[in-house]
């Protein structure tokens, strides 16, 4: 059966093709155009979406969203440059949408805060984490300052 389905598709599409394939005249010349070699269109490609960006890519807040990621290890393994690249992308994009929606002030002025409060905000942390260190160190009686790693252990136990 499955046979003779094929068989009389295969009829169809050489019956129908017979008719495509005639024509009572040769058709109009077309233009030719220019043929661009790949490597030079795929350098074209990137240029434009670089220029699209390079408003974005070196924004303070993607300079500083990059240096909040390259913290977390699973993203160690890319440079800071291609990470800079798709934070600036989805920034572009995001303030794209709400530009085109009629939000372009408001994310433009989120921007702005966010730029200015995420450093704070990260040295804040920073702080804080270094004094609770420094506090755990003090209070198990490890020298801070002073002693090498290997005398100290030696010390407390």
């Amino acid at each position: 059966m499955l046979r003779l389905l094929l068989l009389v598709l295969c009829v169809l599409l050489v019956l129908t093709a017979v008719p495509v394939l005639a024509q009572d005249e040769t058709p109009a010349d077309d233009p030719q155009l220019p043929v661009t070699d790949l490597n030079v269109a795929g350098e074209t490609l990137i240029n434009a979406i670089a220029a699209i960006l390079i408003g974005t890519l070196n924004a303070p807040l993607t300079t500083t969203i990059v240096g909040l990621l390259k913290r977390i290890k699973a993203l160690n393994q890319y440079s800071a440059q291609t990470l800079s690249f798709i934070v600036a992308g989805l920034l572009w994009s995001v303030g794209t949408i709400l530009i085109s929606f009629g939000y372009g002030v408001e994310f433009n002025a989120g921007a702005d805060f966010l730029t200015q409060l995420l450093p704070l905000f990260s040295g804040l942390v920073a702080n804080l984490a270094a004094g609770h260190v420094t506090y755990e160190a003090s209070k198990n009686k490890i020298p801070v300052v002073g002693y090498q790693r290997a005398q100290s252990v030696r010390r407390v136990t």
